[in-house]
């Protein structure tokens, strides 16, 4: 049977957040930047951006796109990169 790799099955973008300390995510493509205060991320979704204090990578698979992300989780955003940015972070939606 021949497989064609370039047909990528898009995986479901899912979030979860366990105390503010762990966080799981599902449908990232790629991790564009990171520090122990930020970490961005493209998603199947759009490009999220997650902020906080001593944040680490435990996870990355993007083979599969799975992350997990550890440290005090202080919010999170998506980047709509057609509007100049704005003091609301907070799961700001990419407008269509």
């Amino acid at each position: 049977m021949n497989e064609d790799k370039s047909l990528k099955i898009q995986a479901p973008h899912i979030i979860n957040i366990q105390n503010r300390k762990t966080m799981v995510l599902n449908g990232v493509e790629d991790v564009v930047n990171f520090d122990e205060y930020s970490i961005l991320m493209q998603t199947v979704s759009g490009t999220l951006s997650v902020d906080g204090i001593g944040l680490h990578i435990v996870k990355l698979n993007v083979d599969n796109g799975e992350v997990i992300i550890e440290g005090e989780i202080n919010g999170m955003f998506y980047i709509d990169e057609s509007e100049p940015p704005s003091g609301n972070k907070f799961f700001r939606r990419k407008q269509k």
